[in-house]
């Protein structure tokens, strides 16, 4: 006779996902773009035209690390300059205008799109450097990501379990212990009644 052993299952909880930034580097550098700050999107990032503020007034969040340089002036002359440029030669070529009817529309037009781009050019950059840890910034994107590392861990861990499913947890233990004891006992009869036969046969 064959008696099963009921056996208690346990459930594994999956581990908690790895924390990744809220705010993705396309948000983050569009937002500088915009001259706000990449954080929280809302307070100002720049204090003055090209001076960044020290920090947001709305999320507190500090910009002082950042080292934007002259890389928002280069890529404002690129831009500017692949965009001028071909448009000089175009109007040369159909129309032929005077050199100071060139000079009167082509020198205004680059002055005014490259003041108008330097600025949400620096934001941006000061994006990029700000969500992806550069310089100064590399303690501030620490401290976020331990931030979203506890958030995950609480919010994926198990409920507690209730007093009455601890009642019958219990309850199921204790009989899985009791068929055990009834399986190990029937196990250890069979064993000495099988040294019995076996000693009497034994004997001459």
């Amino acid at each position: 006779m064959t008696q099963t052993i009921p056996v208690a299952r346990a459930t594994i909880s999956p581990a908690p996902a790895r924390p990744e930034e809220t705010t993705s580097l396309y948000q983050a550098m569009m937002r500088g773009f915009r001259c706000r700050c990449p954080n929280c999107g809302k307070g100002h990032l720049f204090g003055k035209y090209l001076k960044v503020a020290d920090q947001c007034e709305e999320c507190g969040e500090e910009f002082h690390h950042h080292r934007a340089d002259d890389l928002p002036a280069y890529l404002v002359i690129i831009v500017v300059g692949h965009v001028i440029v071909p448009a000089v030669l175009a109007v040369e070529v159909a129309y032929s205008p005077p050199y100071w009817l060139h000079a009167l529309i082509w020198l205004p037009l680059t002055l005014v799109s490259s003041l108008g781009l330097l600025q949400p050019t620096k934001g941006a950059i000061v994006g990029l450097q700000w969500q992806t840890g550069m310089h100064g910034f590399e303690a501030a994107r620490t401290r976020r990501l331990e931030q979203l590392a506890i958030t995950a861990s609480v919010t994926s861990e198990p409920a507690l379990i209730g007093p009455a499913q601890q009642v019958v947890h219990s309850r199921h233990w204790s009989d899985n212990m009791k068929d055990d004891r009834a399986l190990f006992g029937l196990s250890t009869d069979r064993a000495q009644k099988g040294t019995e036969h076996i000693s009497d046969r034994c004997q001459p």
